[in-house]
C-alpha cells in the first residue's frame, strides 16, 4: 500500500466507499447496451457508459489509484473497438465486459480491509476478462506478434473508428490504445508503458508534433517510438525531437502506416538508454489557486509528500495576487474558471506588474482545446494542464513540465 499521510489516506477510503455507486450505474448500463434491440439508443447508452467509466478514471486519478485508473483505460478501449468493429454493437463483447465493475468492487474491498493490492495478479484478472477470446488465429508459421503496446491519437471520431476497424482486419487491432486528444495522449503515455505512439498532425489542445517533441524531450519516454500522420510537408531538417516515422496521409494512407506500425511492432526492442543524474533547477516554492475547496485540499495533499516545496493555497484571486507580489514563488498553478478574478484577470495582473512578470504560471482547466483557453498561452502563460486527469497526474505533470523547462546545467 503507497505511503500516503492520513487526511489523504482518508479522502481515498472515502473515494473507494463512493465508487461501488459509480460502478453499480455503469454496469446497469452496460446491461441495458447488452439487451438493447433498437439500434440508436444502444449507440446513446454506449456512449453513456464509457462518459461515466471516463469520470471514474479522472477521480480514480486525483485519488491515487493507479490500477483503477488503467482498469478504466483498457474497458474504455473495449468500448471504442465495439463501436468501431460493426454498425451494431457485439452484444458477446458487451458481455464479456459487464463482469468489470464486480472486478473492481472485490479488488477496492480488499484495498479497504488492508490486504492491499497485487497489481500484477489484479492486471491479469483484467486481461482475462475483456481480452477477446475470439481473435483471429495467427496464420501457419506466422511469428508471434511481439507483446507491443501502441497509442494511437487522433482528434476525429470517425476517423478512429475506420482505423481501428482497419487495424482489426490486419490482426493488429488487439495492441491499439486510443487517445481522443494530446493531453489525455500525455497523461496516458507518463502513466502507462507504451512502445508506439501514432499521432495525426492537427490534433488538440498542442499539436501531433508537440507532442512528439515532448515524448523525445521526456527521459522517461526515451524508448517510445513516434509516427506522425499529416497531409502537409513538414519543412526543416531531421533533429532530435522529429518523429521516428512520417505517413503522409494520401489514398494509400491506411496501407502505409499498418506497414510502419508492424514493422515497429517486429522490431528488436531498444536499449533503455543509462539513468542520467538530472541536476535541474528544483522546484522549492508554489502558490496554487482555486476556488473548489476539495481541489486545494487534494492539492495540499499531494504537494505535502514533498517536503521540500514550500506551498500555499488560495481560493481567492485578490489575495493570492497579493501573496505573488510579496514573496514571489517558483510558479503558480491556477484554476480558469473562479469568481471575482478568474484566471484570465490572474494572468493580466501578473504579466503587467514588474515585481511579478517573470513568475511562470500554469492554469489547470476541464477544456484546455478550446479557444479561450489556448489565448492564455498567448497572453504569457508557460501550459495548459487538463483538470479532468486528476489532481494527483496534474500534480506530476507539473513537475515534469518544470523540469523540461529548466534542463540540467553545466
Amino acid at each position: 500500500m503507497p505511503n500516503h499521510d492520513e487526511e489523504f489516506e482518508k479522502l481515498r477510503f472515502a473515494f473507494l466507499e463512493e465508487m461501488s455507486d459509480r460502478l453499480l450505474i455503469i454496469e446497469n448500463l452496460l446491461m441495458e447496451v447488452e439487451v438493447e434491440k433498437q439500434l440508436e439508443r444502444k449507440r446513446r447508452l454506449l456512449i453513456e457508459s464509457m462518459s461515466k467509466i471516463h469520470s471514474l478514471k479522472g477521480a480514480a486519478g486525483a485519488h491515487e489509484f493507479p490500477w483503477i485508473v488503467t482498469a478504466c483505460h483498457r474497458v474504455e478501449d473495449q468500448l471504442v473497438k465495439i463501436q468501431s468493429a460493426a454498425a451494431v454493437p457485439s452484444q458477446e463483447a458487451v458481455a464479456r465486459i459487464l463482469p468489470f465493475p464486480d472486478v473492481l468492487t472485490a479488488y477496492a474491498k480488499a484495498y479497504r480491509s488492508g490486504k492491499g493490492i497485487d497489481e500484477e495478479k489484479f492486471n491479469s484478472a483484467l486481461e482475462k476478462l475483456i481480452s477477446p477470446g475470439s481473435a483471429a488465429a495467427p496464420a501457419a508459421g506466422a511469428a508471434k506478434a511481439p507483446d507491443a503496446k501502441v497509442l494511437f491519437v487522433g482528434k476525429s471520431e470517425i476517423f478512429m473508428r475506420h482505423v481501428l476497424s482497419w487495424f482489426d482486419k490486419n490482426n493488429i487491432g488487439h495492441l491499439v490504445s486510443v487517445a481522443k486528444d494530446s493531453h489525455e495522449a500525455l497523461g496516458r503515455l507518463c502513466h502507462e508503458r507504451f512502445d508506439i505512439v501514432i499521432t495525426s498532425l492537427f490534433v488538440a489542445p498542442f499539436t501531433g508534433t508537440e507532442l512528439i517533441s515532448m515524448v523525445k524531450t521526456l527521459p522517461r519516454l526515451s524508448g517510445v517510438k513516434t509516427v506522425l500522420m499529416t497531409s502537409e510537408e513538414l519543412k526543416g531538417a531531421k533533429g532530435p525531437h522529429s518523429p521516428d516515422f512520417v505517413v503522409k496521409k494520401d489514398e494509400k494512407f491506411l496501407t502505409s502506416v499498418t506497414e510502419v506500425l508492424k514493422q515497429l511492432i517486429h522490431a528488436t526492442p531498444v536499449q533503455a538508454a543509462a539513468p542520467t543524474q538530472m541536476a535541474n533547477r528544483q522546484l522549492k516554492s508554489v502558490i496554487y489557486l482555486d476556488d473548489d475547496e476539495d481541489v486545494l485540499r487534494l492539492a495540499h495533499a499531494a504537494f505535502r509528500r514533498d517536503p521540500s516545496i514550500s506551498f500555499q493555497m488560495f481560493s481567492d484571486g485578490e489575495l493570492a495576487l497579493a501573496a505573488i507580489s510579496q514573496n514571489p514563488p517558483d510558479l503558480v498553478i491556477s484554476d480558469v474558471q473562479m469568481p471575482k478574478v478568474d484566471g484570465y484577470e490572474v494572468l493580466k495582473r501578473l504579466k503587467a506588474d514588474p515585481k511579478m512578470a517573470t513568475v511562470p504560471i500554469l492554469f489547470v482547466t476541464t477544456e484546455p482545446q478550446s479557444p479561450d483557453a489556448q489565448g492564455l498561452i498567448a497572453g504569457g502563460a508557460l501550459g495548459l494542464i487538463d483538470k479532468t486527469i486528476g489532481i494527483l497526474a496534474v500534480v506530476n505533470k507539473v513537475k515534469e513540465l518544470w523540469a523540461s523547462a529548466h534542463p540540467a546545467s553545466k
